[in-house]
């Protein structure tokens, strides 16, 4: 029988007395202005282990309201980029003992599923905006590394984003069952979650160099070609026709797509559009092979990268030089890529816009909230 969470609080009590002896308290867990921990604002911390007593188990309702202060607490703190690393850290591991909560106690009732459903939604939105927010230059980079805030890790929020999908996924499926006891209980958000996966994985795909191809382009052909409730294909038109693209390698129709993104589908198009941009080079390299140099604000324009300035530091991550010619175009200096990382992540032109944005008071809560599949929603194609 699965365990039946019995902790009304954020954090258990256990957790709350071992953290204060060990004096192991979140400082956005404290009173912000006296610094002092505060019990009311203490959330559960990650742990591996599922052998867990129910009154440390929190149950759905309770794990609604503790994700609604999370978000409500990166909103606040998102202001900076430090601060915004720090409160990435807190909230993404407080996100991970919610799931484990719901991995412990998880039962096969309508009830059920339609909160773990609604969680996992959010938690997929909040790891893509995270990833746009702290995807930021090398400069922001570095002087957070020379701090002691932990740096953050592109590759580790991009596995946990694909932990949440591919749960949600599974949810969807299990939710399925139920449709013809839950009249207007639709899945509404499928074809978004499903949109994001599908980039994500084609990123993975197109990046992978351990020779599995052919498995990986199942993979991604059985995604698109799946069906949702009432036969409705589960990817939007947008996505299908970046996946085309992508796969086709035509570079400049890729990034016009980008540009019809929306804020989450362009977070989640950040791993691909990297791997897309690294693979473009060499081809223009090779294309341009008799002439010894190329307009810089071109090759920005091609793969979707903000003015001359952007551009020049993507070449520079590739080990190629610029120079400003007697006209005063700047020129890439054709060549042999060198040992530049190439690993640095641009921001796409209308993304960098969408960013700013989510400073507005209650606009980055908006987008990770809402919409959910616990109500009707509608999602354009475009």
């Amino acid at each position: 029988m699965p365990t039946v969470g019995q902790c009304l609080d954020m954090c258990p009590e256990a957790e709350w007395r071992q953290r204060c002896t060990s004096r192991s308290i979140h400082p956005l867990e404290c009173d912000p202005a006296r610094g002092k921990p505060q019990r009311h604002l203490a959330v559960k911390e990650y742990t591996r282990s599922e052998d867990q007593p129910a009154r440390a188990v929190r149950p759905p309702s309770t794990l609604l309201r503790t994700l609604d202060h999370l978000w409500r607490i990166f909103e606040r703190e998102a202001q900076d980029w430090e601060s915004t690393l720090q409160a990435y850290h807190f909230v993404s591991d407080r996100a991970r003992a919610i799931r484990r909560d719901l991995t412990i106690q998880h039962t096969y009732d309508l009830e059920f599923l339609t909160v773990a459903v609604a969680l996992h939604e959010q938690m997929v939105r909040f790891h893509l905006i995270a990833s746009a927010l702290l995807s930021q230059p090398a400069g922001a980079a570095s002087s957070a590394s020379s701090s002691l805030i932990v740096p953050f890790n592109p590759f580790l929020n991009t596995q946990w984003l694909s932990n949440c999908l591919t749960t949600l996924l599974q949810l969807y499926d299990e939710w399925r069952s139920y449709q013809s006891e839950s009249r207007g209980c639709n899945v509404s958000c499928e074809t978004e979650m499903r949109d994001y996966l599908v980039l994500l994985s084609l990123a993975d795909y197109l990046s992978s160099s351990d020779g599995d191809s052919s498995c990986g382009a199942l993979g991604i052909e059985r995604l698109l070609t799946i069906e949702g409730s009432a036969g409705v294909p589960c990817v939007s038109q947008l996505v299908l026709r970046m996946v085309s693209a992508a796969q086709c390698d035509t570079y400049t129709t890729f990034f016009r797509l980008v540009d019809r993104a929306n804020l989450l589908q362009a977070s989640a198009l950040l791993p691909l559009a990297q791997c897309l941009r690294q693979r473009a080079v060499p081809t223009i390299l090779r294309a341009y092979l008799k002439k010894s140099s190329f307009p810089l604000l071109e090759l920005g324009h091609i793969l979707g990268l903000s003015g001359e300035q952007q551009s020049a530091e993507f070449v520079g991550t590739l080990g190629l030089d610029t120079v400003r010619d007697d006209c005063g175009t700047v020129q890439v200096i054709l060549g042999p890529i060198g040992n530049g990382s190439g690993q640095a992540t641009f921001l796409p032109r209308k993304l960098r816009e969408s960013v700013t944005d989510l400073k507005s008071p209650g606009c980055l809560f908006k987008v990770i909230t809402g919409p959910s599949s616990l109500q009707p929603a509608e999602h354009p194609e475009d």
